[in-house]
């Protein structure tokens, strides 16, 4: 399914998302955050582009001072990562999005989490790693982020095979960044029912009969279809059914 990805600019924010949002409590529990953990927590206004950070002066790991990390925002990466580095990284995202536009609910957009490894260069010279990892906060009325949550660590902050992942933490699926493009390397297991709806829809038998015959109301059993099917990936009866015998559930 193609997505057209908005640029910034057309992001928009409901005047109720305006009238709730504080900045000021904000950089409070960023800097509360900062204070507990050997990390650098910021958070992203994708409107602007705008990094907000909590009031503490500490400097980071890369020898840059979070004033000026705040100053330079997203230009940021360009003093931190070398050319290959930064190429390496605008690709990753490029199709990080394409994952994310994958989703069309907006709980399961918001509980995705972008995890990556970098090689830093700090600002006296000296290569380091630099783990990273972003979770959507708000979302914009069109599907869009529009503030997301970052840490910045010298130390792993997931355990991963891979240079980048994205972990969905409603569906359980996981992708891992290979050759250019997120590959799904985890989804979660269709429990016993969804596997019993799944035997039943490949022998011919509508949701109706299939309520009818396990005692199950058929509200319930168009919802545990429908999750089923999202495991699956698919979305209509005769791909579910293929797809399940395939991995060889039925």
């Amino acid at each position: 399914m193609k997505t057209k990805t908005n640029p910034p600019s057309s992001l928009k924010v409901s005047q109720k998302d305006i009238r709730e949002f504080n900045e000021k409590r904000i950089e409070h529990v960023l800097g509360f955050f900062n204070r507990i953990m050997n990390a650098c927590v910021y958070m992203v206004d994708y409107r602007t582009p705008k990094i907000m950070f909590g009031n503490v002066v500490n400097p980071t790991i890369s020898g840059f001072s979070r004033e000026i990390l705040k100053q330079e925002g997203f230009n940021i990466y360009k003093k931190l990562l070398s050319e290959e580095e930064l190429s390496w990284l605008m690709n990753m995202q490029e199709a990080s999005r394409r994952i994310y536009f994958r989703y069309n609910d907006f709980e399961e957009r918001i509980a995705l989490e972008f995890s990556y490894d970098l090689i830093g260069i700090a600002k006296n010279g000296q290569k380091f790693p630099l783990y990273q990892r972003l979770i959507p906060y708000r979302l914009c009325q069109n599907g869009n982020i529009w503030l997301a949550l970052s840490v910045l660590s010298s130390t792993p902050l997931t355990h991963k095979t891979t240079k980048a992942c994205i972990d969905n933490h409603v569906t359980g699926e996981r992708f891992d960044y290979i050759d250019g493009e997120f590959i799904l390397s985890k989804q979660k297991r269709l429990t016993q029912d969804e596997i019993m709806i799944l035997r039943y829809l490949a022998d011919g038998y509508l949701l109706k009969e299939i309520g009818y015959m396990t005692g199950i109301n058929q509200r319930t059993i168009e919802r545990k279809e429908k999750s089923a099917f999202h495991k699956l990936g698919v979305t209509t009866q005769a791909s579910a059914t293929y797809q399940a015998k395939s991995l060889g559930l039925i």
